[in-house]
């Protein structure tokens, strides 16, 4: 059994927590595995009834679901993707929501600082990646170099979710787009205690422990999201950093 101590979960429900206290209803996810700690985080919030979670495979279609969910709502919803290209994928439905003062929240999921712009495959700079396109934009990396700090990622969420309703600070605007940029370690995409069964992996109700069990030498496992769609996890290049 190896015991992972989780800052990226940490921040996941630092980030879930934000979203239910502003009001959010219904979150839409184009899933993937760097953005899994989120997405379970997520799935959890959806079975105990505190939100909607709308899954979609294509990062475009999840970006333009919810920004109608916003336009009709009036109020921010969130869409979250995996790094790389899938965060330019949601940049045509960016662009309309920020001119045309709909709330939406892009939460784009992201490598470490200390894995980022290393040439590894399937992975862009992120960091402020819709320019002038977003009302607001913040990058939250946790990582060793970036200790946890519960506090100041409450208030850097809060911030985010006040610009995309058109608050900055004590100035009123128009509503629109924002980029949450997280930056979760590979490692810590275990958030609960999952046991190896034929290859695939099954979540336990316990979701206070931080622990991977599994068999040696499985190359590979399957975690399910919800709604049908799973997320591969590769235990070899995860442990591996």
């Amino acid at each position: 059994m190896i015991v992972v101590v989780n800052p990226s979960t940490e921040l996941a429900r630092v980030v879930l927590a934000e979203l239910l206290n502003a009001g959010v209803t219904d979150v839409v996810l184009a899933p993937g595995s760097r953005s899994a700690p989120l997405a379970l985080a997520l799935a959890a919030a959806e079975r105990r009834g505190d939100l909607k979670l709308h899954v979609r495979i294509d990062e475009r279609s999840a970006g333009f679901l919810a920004l109608g969910i916003a336009r009709i709502q009036a109020r921010p919803v969130p869409v979250v993707c995996t790094s790389g290209t899938a965060v330019a994928n949601l940049a045509p439905a960016v662009v309309e929501a920020t001119y045309a003062g709909v709330p939406l929240i892009a939460i784009t999921a992201d490598r470490p600082p200390a894995l980022r712009k290393t040439g590894a495959n399937q992975t862009i700079d992120q960091v402020g990646f819709f320019a002038t396109q977003v009302c607001c934009a913040v990058d939250i990396p946790p990582s060793p170099e970036y200790p946890a700090d519960p506090l100041r990622w409450h208030a850097q969420v809060r911030r985010v979710i006040a610009a995309a309703a058109g608050l900055d600070g004590e100035r009123a605007q128009s509503p629109g787009a924002v980029q949450l940029n997280l930056g979760f370690a590979a490692i810590e995409l275990v958030g609960g205690i999952y046991t190896n069964i034929r290859n695939r992996l099954t979540v336990s109700n316990d979701s206070t422990a931080d622990t991977l069990q599994g068999e040696g030498g499985t190359d590979w496992f399957w975690i399910q999201i919800t709604h049908g769609c799973e997320v591969a996890v590769s235990v070899e290049n995860t442990l591996g950093g």
